[in-house]
């Protein structure tokens, strides 16, 4: 199941065989690109990743860092939950000048951190602080947050409490009313 996800997803390459999205033959070869067409992947663990390269973000692609961390859907050690929750999609002040409007992010991520009834001060702990199942709902809400058609859940509902396997319930017939395609493995 896992690597059929791998393979939707772009973090592996099919040796054969042809995977059609909206009719069309296609073939990610990496994460991002199957980003870009609205496929959102949340894995079972949540890998910490201690080394995040800035030096690379910023002197090259803009986009270089942010690649190693969605192909391993790990979060930021470094970071809080905030910065993880919006690696990626960061609410800029001005846009053009890359300034991160710090104020709007901490607000959006304590609307989404209530969602699934955590607490708003959760936003401003760092990651490796904070349980499994906190980790996982953020990953949940870093792939909640972006807009997609397909969502692949990857055995992530036995790591939630009963609670948030509920709001997760109702997340997913919201997003299957609004014509999200949600496959789930277990």
């Amino acid at each position: 199941k896992s690597t059929l996800f791998h393979l939707l997803n772009g973090a592996m390459t099919p040796s054969s065989g042809i995977i059609h999205f909206d009719g069309i033959h296609r073939r990610f070869s990496n994460r991002i690109q199957a980003q870009k067409f609205g496929i959102e992947t949340v894995y079972q663990t949540s890998v910490l990743i201690n080394r995040f390269d800035f030096s690379v973000n910023l002197s090259t692609d803009k986009d270089s860092g942010v690649e190693t961390t969605r192909r391993s859907s790990g979060l930021v050690e470094q970071f809080n939950v905030t910065e993880n929750i919006l690696l990626g999609r960061e609410i800029k002040k001005i846009t053009r000048l890359g300034i991160i409007d710090w104020d709007r992010m901490v607000d959006v991520a304590r609307e989404l951190l209530a969602e699934f009834d955590l607490s708003p001060d959760l936003a401003h702990e760092q990651v490796r602080n904070i349980s499994d199942e906190q980790r996982q709902v953020v990953m949940l809400l870093r792939t909640l947050y972006r807009s997609c058609r397909l969502l692949l859940l990857d055995d992530i509902i036995p790591i939630l409490s009963f609670q948030r396997q509920n709001i997760l319930q109702k997340k997913k017939k919201k997003l299957a009313s609004q014509g999200v395609s949600i496959m789930i493995s277990s």
